[in-house]
């Protein structure tokens, strides 16, 4: 079972060019062979233009990959990918 884990989700355009990049954490458990959705909310800064491209970017035009760091086992180990 995974007991936790940690990365970067990275939201890219159709091209491929990174538009936005959001730390998570999750310290919810997950059962083997079990799956698990989250929905998150992003509050943009009007003031940065990464956040306002990000905002109004149209969601079948975006990409979302997770970029694992750190994933924590119930049995007490962890394998970790890279620093963040």
């Amino acid at each position: 079972a995974i007991k936790g884990f940690k990365g970067r989700g990275v939201f890219k355009d159709i091209f491929g060019d990174e538009v936005k990049t959001l730390g998570i954490k999750r310290d919810d458990s997950i059962a083997p062979g079990k799956t698990q959705t989250w929905t998150g909310v992003f509050h943009p800064n009007s003031f940065e233009s990464e956040d306002t491209k990000f905002a109004h970017i149209e969601s079948d035009k975006v990409k979302f990959i997770f970029q694992p760091h750190v994933i924590l086992f119930a049995d007490g180990s962890k394998l970790e990918m890279g620093t963040e």
